[in-house]
């Protein structure tokens, strides 16, 4: 997590006579309302994310209190992984825009900028990434077991299991990214005090940082990616099947429409898993796209912006 001191070449070209001081040089100058449109728009990006913060906060507080409370339909093994994964934004957004964006906006060269700090907030964020996403793999697994595999089900689709799978998937991911604390390195000493986090040039270069980080792109998100489409389409092949057959045990001509109460709650139980697991995908399709271009040109090809 590289965060720089100043503002791109050009920032105050339209502001003539502002400067930014050594003491302050992170806030914006009086005049940004004249900054250039590609950095007016960066600007006007951050705004959003800020505004984008607070909602998605409110909705995954809504959504915990909702599902907690067990009322809706919904099986507690299913209610424990919603709300786990709800909490697990909430983490993601709290160590990327409370953590990390909005004081590098409005509170510079606060403790949070002290390198120790900020560089135990990139291994946080990392580890937040990777237990949103592989909470999302957990919960397809688990959908894909109840609605597909009836003799497991009774033991694995339980509320016991669920806290466990989640319990050991979140310390495995939080023992994996404690390496990331180490990558970073001080920009600057203020009194006597490291600040800013710039990521050491041996990362690049050194075999077994580079072997870290392949790692690290194969666990979050390339592998996730693949198993969510697997089990998707496992788990959508064998609704498929099984309405064939129970419409033929049943005899039904395209003429009737008999009700059946099984089929109806594995619809719903697709509904929420192909929204949940296509949401997913959404958002990382442009990253893997992204990663297997840079894997067969040598460069990101797609994206103006890194996730």
């Amino acid at each position: 997590m590289v965060r720089p001191r100043t503002f791109p070449e050009g920032l105050l070209q339209r502001c003539p006579g502002a400067e930014i001081s050594d003491t302050n040089n992170d806030r914006l100058p009086s005049c940004s309302f004249l900054l250039q449109p590609a950095e007016s728009f960066l600007w006007i990006l951050h705004k959003y994310e800020v505004l984008h913060f607070g909602k998605s906060n409110q909705v995954n507080l809504l959504a915990i209190a909702i599902l907690s409370q067990g009322k809706y339909g919904v099986s507690r093994c299913t209610t424990r992984y919603l709300v786990v994964m709800a909490a697990a934004d909430m983490m993601v957004t709290i160590t990327d825009i409370i953590l990390w964006r909005f004081c590098f906006y409005y509170y510079p060269q606060s403790f949070l900028d002290i390198t120790y700090v900020c560089s135990v907030n990139g291994a946080m964020h990392h580890a937040a990434w990777a237990c949103s996403v592989w909470f999302t793999v957990t919960f397809s697994f688990d959908q894909f077991v109840t609605i597909c595999c009836q003799k497991l089900k009774t033991k694995y689709c339980t509320e016991k299991t669920a806290t466990v799978v989640l319990a050991t998937t979140c310390t495995l991911l939080c023992l994996k990214n404690i390496p990331f604390c180490f990558q970073y390195e001080p920009e600057t000493i203020i009194n006597n005090v490291p600040y800013y986090c710039i990521t050491m040039s041996s990362y690049y270069s050194e075999p077994w940082w580079v072997a870290l980080d392949w790692l690290d792109t194969v666990v979050t998100p390339l592998l996730p990616f693949t198993l969510i489409l697997l089990l998707n389409a496992l788990t959508v092949s064998h609704i498929l099947v099984s309405s064939r057959v129970r419409k033929r045990l049943k005899g039904e001509s395209k003429e009737e429409n008999h009700r059946d109460p099984e089929m109806e709650s594995r619809r719903k139980s697709v509904i929420l898993l192909l929204t949940i697991s296509g949401s997913f995908i959404l958002l990382w399709l442009i990253y893997v796209v992204n990663f297997l271009c840079y894997l067969r040109y040598g460069a990101y090809q797609l994206c103006i912006f890194s996730i």
